[in-house]
């Protein structure tokens, strides 16, 4: 919790990040797999995976 993200797989989060395709990444195909650094430089990776 408090963790905040400054890229997705290497692209940084810009101020426009809403509008952009890099934003959807929640929706790509579940398998796929998702690296976020955070804001202190450390890496998450997380595979995506259907939930309701």
């Amino acid at each position: 919790m408090g963790d905040e993200s400054t890229a997705i797989d290497g692209q940084s989060i810009g101020p426009d990040f809403a509008g952009t395709e890099l934003s959807r990444w929640r929706y790509r195909a579940t398998g796929k797999a998702v690296v976020l650094t955070l804001k202190d430089g450390s890496k998450r990776r997380l595979t995506l995976r259907d939930y309701y």
